[in-house]
């Protein structure tokens, strides 16, 4: 499947898309995550570590990425891998932007249920939530991208304008200790923080759709940089905050700090703002994955009628997402996406790339 340039995105729209994906609903509950393996302000060392593998799963992705030229990933692996083997591994890889796509749209449906729904089934507001889904990703990564570049500034200015409106209340001896907890934890810690910036393996379906594919490196890493400078940054500022012990047990802090902020005596309630934004975003983030989810599984079978697929892709994301009832199930499927399901995809990007490598080997060996 190749792409117009009419239907291309601008480099600047993908800085927005990379930036913001990493801010999504499983950052917000990082810090509850990360509680369960380190100490204190250690969670930060963790982030750090999993930033830095991000980066060498970046540079495989661009790696790959600049041999796709226009060509959709999933119809490009069985030219370089053959057709068992690179349909198998196209597979993988639609499963693995599937998985992401429900596990960011049920942390949306949690947060939802947990701040203002908490009397609506979670069936209901994931039908209704995959039927917007479905009419933005029909309309094309165009749309989704307008969207993420029209909310992607006020965004971050709500980000930092939550942390600028707390720092009266942060205190750095809350957030001790720092360096005591055992390396196991640091490891599983990485571990479990891994799958924020893992999640840049979505450029591979969008490199032919970016206008200017030679500053998607440079666009990526800043907007991951931006990103994992925020996430340590906000997560030191939450134990600051709520301390080292509370800090850790909030699943959804932001939203906390947003509740503590008062704008002189005539507005308060500034979280719900802070809300409305950030569902927003958490609904783009889960629409850009299911993008990714029906762009492969069209390529994978070959589908001429999207449209059609679509509808099909996003029926079957919605039973599958009704097994995931409540926040101990998102917790659940986050254990899986970092001991199982990353890994697995780590493993399918490298065999990858030395597809690439041997292709290109031998073009220069028939030259």
């Amino acid at each position: 499947m190749r792409l117009s340039k009419e239907h291309k995105i601008a480099s600047y729209q993908l800085f927005f898309i990379v930036t913001l994906i990493f801010n999504g609903a499983y950052s917000l509950i990082m810090q509850n995550i990360l509680g369960r393996h380190v100490k204190g302000a250690d969670g930060i060392l963790c982030m750090l570590g999993a930033f830095v593998l991000g980066i060498g799963v970046l540079i495989f992705v661009h790696y790959i990425g600049k041999a796709l030229q226009n060509d959709n990933l999933i119809s490009f692996l069985p030219k370089i891998m053959g057709k068992k083997i690179g349909k198998l591994v196209g597979f993988m890889f639609a499963f693995y932007f599937s998985y992401a796509a429900i596990f960011y749209l049920k942390c949306f449906d949690e947060m939802l249920v947990a701040e203002l729904l908490p009397n609506t089934p979670r069936w209901i507001l994931s039908l209704a939530l995959l039927l917007l889904v479905l009419w933005i990703i029909n309309n094309g990564l165009e749309d989704i991208a307008r969207f993420y570049t029209l909310l992607g500034p006020i965004v971050i200015t709500m980000l930092l304008a939550v942390l600028v409106a707390n720092s009266g209340n942060f205190r750095w001896y809350n957030a001790l200790p720092f360096g005591e907890s055992d390396p196991s934890g640091f490891l599983s810690g990485v571990q479990a923080a891994f799958p924020i910036f893992l999640i840049n393996i979505t450029l591979l379906v969008v490199y032919p759709a970016v206008n200017q594919p030679q500053k998607i490196l440079k666009v990526a890493l800043g907007g991951m940089t931006l990103s994992a400078v925020y996430l340590m940054i906000m997560f030191l500022f939450i134990l600051g905050v709520f301390g080292n012990v509370n800090g850790l047990k909030i699943v959804w802090p932001l939203i906390e700090l947003s509740r503590m902020i008062r704008i002189g005596p005539f507005l308060e309630r500034v979280e719900a703002v802070f809300i409305l934004v950030w569902f927003s975003i958490a609904f783009l983030n889960g629409s850009f994955l299911t993008y990714c989810s029906t762009t492969s599984w069209q390529a994978l079978f070959n589908v001429q009628k999207a449209k059609r697929f679509n509808v099909l892709v996003v029926g079957v994301l919605f039973i599958v997402s009704l097994f995931a009832k409540d926040l101990k199930a998102i917790f659940i499927m986050q254990y899986w996406f970092s001991r199982y399901v990353a890994i697995s995809v780590v493993i399918l990007l490298l065999l990858t790339a030395a597809a690439v490598w041997l292709q290109k080997r031998r073009r220069r060996a028939h030259e």
